[in-house]
């Protein structure tokens, strides 16, 4: 089992080698994605579908792609696989074995296999990318071949795919948030007081007091002293 999982893995790796297009014929499969739209700092997931309008008892067995993208606008971040994508690309029990290879700027280079031929059409793998800057990219393919195993007489062909855009990401700039418009409240008017009119106090009239009448001291007579007969000294012999 270890021995046959090393000779699919050295079959992939021969793939990403091998240069495109040696001996193969023009084949009706292609892959296909869907267009995306982004902003600035935004995960773009592109999924790529095979469609390999394969006959009775065909299964491809192997598939190797190049594509391209503007590497200014976009930055390659990876890919994914579904539990999916590994049951469809699987026959008893084995995985179907990736390369995928961004060793050159704006190039990724795609390849699986698997001997004994992947069932069944629809999702391959989904590519991950990273929006960098406004403006848009192409993800095209460039160059693709694909195996197909006959089961019944276990055989194996190669066909060619055509070059073709497989998607469009468009890259926005990040939205400015426009400006709330605050109410302005309307004042609101106060009503003016009407003035009180304040009562004019009417003047007290003060009693003009009557004078009161000191009475007149009657005189007091002062007695007249009598004098007082002052004594002869009689002379002394």
């Amino acid at each position: 089992m270890r021995a046959k999982l090393l000779s699919v893995l050295a079959f992939v790796m021969a793939l990403l080698m091998l240069p495109l297009g040696v001996l193969a014929e023009q084949g009706a499969a292609e892959l296909t994605a869907s267009s995306q739209q982004s902003e600035i700092g935004d995960t773009v997931t592109v999924s790529i579908s095979l469609k390999a309008n394969t006959q009775t008892g065909e299964a491809v067995s192997s598939l190797h792609a190049q594509l391209s993208y503007d590497p200014d606008v976009l930055s390659y971040q990876g890919y994914e696989l579904t539990d999916e994508t590994t049951r469809k690309q699987s026959v008893a029990g084995e995985e179907a074995v990736w390369g995928i290879s961004d060793s050159q700027r704006g190039i990724i280079d795609l390849a699986f296999a698997n001997p004994q031929g992947c069932e069944g059409d629809g999702f391959l793998v989904a590519l991950l990318f990273r929006a960098e800057k406004s403006g848009s990219s192409e993800l095209r393919v460039n160059s693709a071949e694909y195996g197909l195993y006959n089961k019944q007489d276990e055989t194996t062909s190669s066909y060619e795919m055509k070059p073709t855009v497989l998607s469009v990401i468009a890259v926005a700039e990040e939205a400015t948030p426009e400006p709330t418009e605050e109410p302005t409240p309307e004042p609101t008017e106060e009503p003016t007081p009407e003035p009180t009119e304040e009562p004019t106090p009417e003047p007290t009239e003060e009693p003009t007091p009557e004078p009161t009448e000191e009475p007149t001291p009657e005189p007091t007579e002062e007695p007249t002293p009598e004098p007082t007969e002052e004594p002869t000294p009689e002379p002394t012999e």
